[in-house]
């Protein structure tokens, strides 16, 4: 299932992924992902309905964040 949203991504031009995550940790490591501030994917992509949710309804800085460099 990633490598085929990891293709998607590919064919727009995105070079880094970002995602939330409930919990999890360990396999989000285990694909590369570093943990970051749930803020900094906000500023990153504050128009994605992901983020306008998580401002709106306020459990952004409660979450998990993560980021990678989208793999070759």
């Amino acid at each position: 299932m990633l490598e085929a949203a990891y293709a998607v991504l590919r064919e727009r031009g995105d070079r880094e992924v970002f995602l939330f995550s409930a919990d999890e940790g360990a396999f989000w490591l285990h694909q590369g992902y570093q943990r970051v501030a749930p803020e900094e994917l906000a500023q990153r992509l504050p128009q994605t309905p992901q983020v306008r949710s998580a401002l709106e309804t306020g459990w952004l800085a409660d979450s998990l964040a993560w980021k990678s460099m989208l793999p070759k």
